[in-house]
């Protein structure tokens, strides 16, 4: 009987120590502004603790296969991760969200695509894959500013990408962008692969009564201004 009730006993401890030893897998997918899933892009996930604490080890990362589904294999079970996403071609929100990992063994699947809906897949502009627009990489057009006026009329008569016919974007349109890059935006614009973005108001193409809706990139600020100073330009493509 006691020869019965330590075999019993070890079995079980023999158990939970191969239980302890097991990890944990996330899935999720990948898609675009369209639910068009994107292949080849990195993703990341980071142990949440604290950040000077961070080792490589905690740092995972995984890759899109052509269906946009990513797993990782390696996770520590029960545990916070931060997921973020590094794409060279596709952008959105690059800390996306925070996410516990599923038990010792299991797989956990993420309830829904996470969404990149910018592609930088051309020299000159980046592409709004859900409405395609175009935005044109170069934040200093016509390299100086200008008054609302006269950057209107310039834009439509600039050519970029072999285009006329450029505009400011809406206020609508600027502030779906700025929600997906997040952060410092100059830095995060520059980061996402636009170009020479200036420390200073940038027009939009949305008026009321007298004023224009502006974007400041110096300390992220917007609001309505007259259009008494000039300020930069940058162009949009329907």
């Amino acid at each position: 009987m006691k020869k019965y009730l330590v075999l019993t006993v070890c079995m079980m401890l023999g158990a939970a120590l191969f239980g302890c030893g097991k990890k944990s897998s996330l899935e999720g997918k990948i898609v675009d502004g369209k639910g068009q899933p994107l292949g080849g892009i990195e993703v990341v996930a980071i142990h949440q603790k604290d950040p000077n604490k961070v080792t490589k080890d905690d740092v995972i990362k995984v890759t899109t296969g052509s269906d946009g589904v990513f797993k990782f294999n390696a996770l520590m079970p029960a545990t916070q991760y931060r997921l973020g996403t590094y794409p060279e071609k596709y952008f959105g929100n690059r800390a996306i969200f925070n996410v516990e990992s599923g038990g010792a063994g299991q797989t956990k699947l993420l309830p829904s695509p996470l969404v990149l809906p910018y592609a930088n897949t051309n020299p000159d502009f980046i592409i709004d894959t859900t409405t395609g627009l175009q935005w044109a990489r170069n934040g200093y057009i016509g390299g100086r500013p200008m008054s609302w006026v006269e950057g209107t009329d310039f834009l439509k008569n600039q050519t970029i990408a072999g285009k006329t016919g450029w505009r400011f974007p809406t206020k609508i349109e600027w502030e779906g962008l700025l929600k997906m890059v997040g952060g410092d935006w100059r830095q995060s614009l520059q980061d996402c692969g636009f170009k020479n973005m200036q420390n200073g108001l940038y027009w939009s193409s949305t008026t009321h009564y007298s004023q224009i809706f502006c974007v400041g990139m110096l300390n992220n600020g917007v609001g309505f201004l007259d259009d008494s100073k000039p300020k930069y330009l940058l162009a949009v493509h329907d």
